[in-house]
C-alpha cells in the first residue's frame, strides 16, 4: 500500500485484522474497485459469524453517499460497519474492542 494518508490508515487496519486472522476465526478481503456492480468499502469480512465492513479514510476524509448507503444496509442486515480515518490507537479502538468481543455485539 502506498504511503498516502489513507494508505497509512489501511496499513494499520490490515495489521489489526491479521492479528485476528491467525486463529482462522476471521476472514476478510479488500474488494478491488472495478467500476462495475455495487460500490463498496475497503474491507469486508466475517469474525465469529459476525459480518463487518470497514471504510478507511485519510484524516478528515468523509465517506461517499454510496459508501454510506452500503454501510447502512450492512447495519440493517445485522452486521457492523466502521469508518476509520486516522492511523492511531484511538481511531482503531472500536474495531479492536469489537473483534475482542468486548464491544456491543448484536
Amino acid at each position: 500500500m502506498a504511503s498516502t494518508p489513507e494508505g497509512k490508515v489501511k496499513k494499520r487496519i490490515s495489521a489489526i485484522l491479521k492479528q485476528y486472522e491467525k486463529d482462522e476465526r476471521l476472514l476478510y478481503w479488500m474488494p478491488v474497485p472495478t467500476g462495475y456492480g455495487t460500490r463498496q468499502v475497503d474491507y469486508i469480512g466475517v469474525h465469529l459469524g459476525r459480518f463487518f465492513c470497514i471504510e478507511a479514510k485519510r484524516p478528515g476524509g468523509r465517506v461517499t453517499n454510496l459508501q454510506e448507503d452500503f454501510m447502512r444496509r450492512v447495519e440493517r442486515a445485522g452486521g457492523k460497519s466502521f469508518v476509520i480515518d486516522e492511523d492511531s490507537d484511538f481511531a482503531t479502538s472500536d474495531l479492536r474492542e469489537w473483534l475482542s468481543g468486548k464491544g456491543a455485539i448484536r
